[in-house]
């Protein structure tokens, strides 16, 4: 079984290998490296090439939502759509009143880090006429020079805490190829917590925040008035984040999905 890639750089005759029995993938591969940061190893990495032999050599393709499984099954029929999971266990729902500074939190990395922009500028307009609110980045690489913005190194660890402390999650993305594969993974681990989320409506996230797990923003004007809507109402958030939670453990845990893999892989012994 392999997941996304056997090895980060192609090896000949090792990687890609002849014969796979499962190919597991969640992300746009088939697209290549187009995050500048690994543009300088497409060479090397060769990702969607790559991406063609896993899935057209696998026995069983797993993908991770509808857009994905649809490009795979050009090169392979037998694809099925395996959703994010997540550890639904061990969260309780928030229960935070309106005291305090509102806390809006992000979790990711240094290279998408720039999908942030039309979210921090919603949030320095938000505290314009004074700090209303912060917002807490985990594992980004900037603070974009805006007061109220922290930032911390990304642990599991420091995950969990800043999970403990948000009162909104933010899952911002620009409309392209690449982020449409995306599934939603922070959306996940903030309804685990019992958090509300906004999220730019592309891709998955459309389906999986609703209008009753939280607020979909597609304009700058759209992610402030989500924003301001979110901040007046502490009864709404906690609502959205009950909801948001009780609609992971149905659908999005491993306790859901764990039997039906476990099925799918039964059947090629």
């Amino acid at each position: 079984m392999i997941h996304r890639l056997l090895m980060m750089f192609a090896l000949p005759g090792i990687d890609p290998p002849r014969r796979i029995d499962v190919y597991d993938f969640d992300d746009a591969l088939f697209l290549g490296s187009i995050l500048p940061v690994n543009r300088r190893f497409a060479w090397l990495k060769r990702e969607a090439e790559r991406w063609v032999r896993y899935v057209s050599s696998a026995r069983l393709v797993l993908a991770g939502n509808s857009y994905l499984a649809d490009r795979a099954y050009v090169w392979n029929k037998h694809v099925e759509v395996i959703p994010s999971c997540i550890d639904a266990r061990g969260h309780s729902a928030r229960a935070k009143g309106n005291s305090g500074l509102l806390t809006l939190g992000w979790i990711g990395s240094g290279s998408t880090s720039g999908y942030l922009k039309p979210a921090v500028q919603a949030f320095s307009d938000f505290n314009r006429n004074g700090l209303r609110a912060r917002l807490l980045l985990i594992g980004a690489h900037t603070d974009f020079g805006v007061p109220g913005v922290e930032t911390r190194p990304w642990s599991l660890l420091e995950e969990e805490r800043a999970l403990s402390e948000m009162d909104i999650g933010l899952m911002p993305l620009p409309d392209d190829p690449w982020t449409r594969g995306k599934c939603g993974y922070k959306l996940l681990r903030y309804f685990n917590a019992g958090v509300p989320a906004v999220a730019s409506p592309v891709g998955v996230n459309s389906e999986l925040v609703g209008a009753e797990r939280g607020l979909l923003a597609r304009t700058q004007k759209d992610w402030l008035a989500s924003f301001r809507y979110l901040a007046s109402d502490p009864l709404a958030r906690r609502e959205m984040g009950e909801r948001g939670q009780a609609f992971v453990r149905r659908w999005y845990s491993y306790e859901r999905w764990a039997p039906e893999v476990a099925r799918m892989l039964r059947a090629l012994a």
